[in-house]
């Protein structure tokens, strides 16, 4: 049995051990204050049998929905992937390692339910809404438990003749992709969603893949933010329905 505890959902803070009172122990250093009751601290016991369980309860993916499953048993403690994430609500999988565990699973698995670049991982052992919990929920077990979805693709083509977007991002120093924190009421952005459909409305959260047409270096991709005149965003969120994306216009 492992028990994990962590200073708060978003808290990368979190400790796996095996033994309780040492746990405990470590808890009360860590939070700087005596520790007898675990439960305002979101600590709970995890089992490799709990993630059994989700697996056994694991259901085919219907062709051509948005969301599946995926049970990975890891190698020397890694998923084989990496991510573009920061703060927000999901990792998104920008490459997946030859012969690591998601390149094995892949082996093995029909289409619906082989792991792409660009798909996103949106609960690990049942952690949603942070990253960096799921992270640290991936890092406390030999096996862990994925939901995914598909990626929703859209290309925002937004007239910026002053220069001032108005979008708030965030980005981790090794992601490819910026993440949307916030949209200020007054700029270029927020005009482009008074006047847009709502699939193709950037939101908070959402991830930009490229502007006007560099990708891939996030450093890039702000300074094009600050030219004024025409800007073309790639928009990437996870699927609530199966797209193949599209401009937006």
């Amino acid at each position: 049995d492992f028990w994990v505890v962590c200073a708060s959902p978003s808290d990368l803070t979190c400790v796996c051990h095996r033994s309780y009172p040492i746990l405990l122990a470590m808890a009360a250093s860590l939070f700087k204050k005596s520790i007898t009751d675990p439960e305002p601290y979101m600590m709970w016991k995890s089992r490799t049998m709990d993630i059994e369980k989700m697996a056994a309860a694991m259901k085919p993916a219907l062709p051509g929905s948005s969301i599946y499953t995926v049970l990975l048993h890891l190698e020397h403690g890694a998923p084989g992937m990496k991510f573009d994430w920061s703060e927000g609500e999901s990792l998104r999988v920008s490459k997946i390692e030859e012969n690591g565990s998601a390149w094995k699973h892949n082996a093995r698995s029909n289409l619906e339910e082989q792991i792409r670049v660009g798909d996103f991982v949106v609960s690990i052992n049942g952690v949603t809404k942070s990253p960096k919990a799921m992270f640290a929920s991936m890092q406390c077990h030999r096996s862990v438990f994925l939901t995914m979805k598909r990626a929703y693709e859209f290309n925002a083509d937004i007239g910026n003749p002053t220069g001032v977007l108005g979008l708030n991002v965030s980005c981790h120093p090794f992601s490819s992709a910026l993440v949307v924190m916030g949209i200020d009421e007054d700029g270029a952005i927020a005009k482009w969603n008074a006047t847009s459909v709502s699939d193709c409305r950037i939101r908070k959260y959402d991830y930009i893949l490229s502007v006007n047409r560099k990708f891939g270096d996030v450093m890039a991709m702000l300074e094009e933010m600050k030219k004024p005149g025409s800007i073309e965003i790639k928009v990437a969120r996870p699927a609530e329905s199966v797209f193949t994306g599209h401009a937006c216009v």
